[in-house]
């Protein structure tokens, strides 16, 4: 039998690395993949990495970075502590990840993200308790 998924797509958002109680590494990113439609919309998947790919994935994947995954679909079921309701998900178990832009593009969207413009001057008084307004 075979479980094998190949996902391209961008993660919708910085990766999320932690280290669980047991003490391993996880990554969990969520990969948004266009269709194979134009007009479709894109599909949103659940991706998570353990140990050296945890590391990898933190290191070098950000936000909108065009990339590939391959993995294996996994499920798991679990009862919500909120509801108590039975809960049932599923997410693609990351075995590698292959980037599909250039190192160059890497660093431009790297330094676009750390560059926030700001308008602020010193004559701006953003002190709400300030006696000056």
């Amino acid at each position: 039998m075979m479980n094998k998924v190949l996902l391209e797509g961008r993660p919708t958002k910085d990766p999320v690395y932690e280290i669980t109680e047991l003490g391993k590494n996880r990554v969990t990113m969520f990969l948004a993949c266009k269709g194979y439609n134009k007009n479709q919309d894109a599909d949103f998947f659940k991706c998570i990495g353990w140990g050296k790919t945890a590391e990898r994935v933190r290191d070098y994947v950000i936000m909108g970075l065009l990339i590939s995954v391959e993995g294996q679909l996994r499920s798991y079921t679990y009862d919500d502590p909120t509801t108590g309701q039975h809960r049932y998900e599923t997410y693609v178990k990351i075995d590698h990840v292959n980037f599909l832009e250039s190192k160059e593009d890497r660093q431009k969207k790297n330094a676009e993200r750390e560059l926030v413009p700001c308008n602020w001057q010193e004559s701006d008084n953003l002190d709400p308790d300030s006696k000056d307004k």
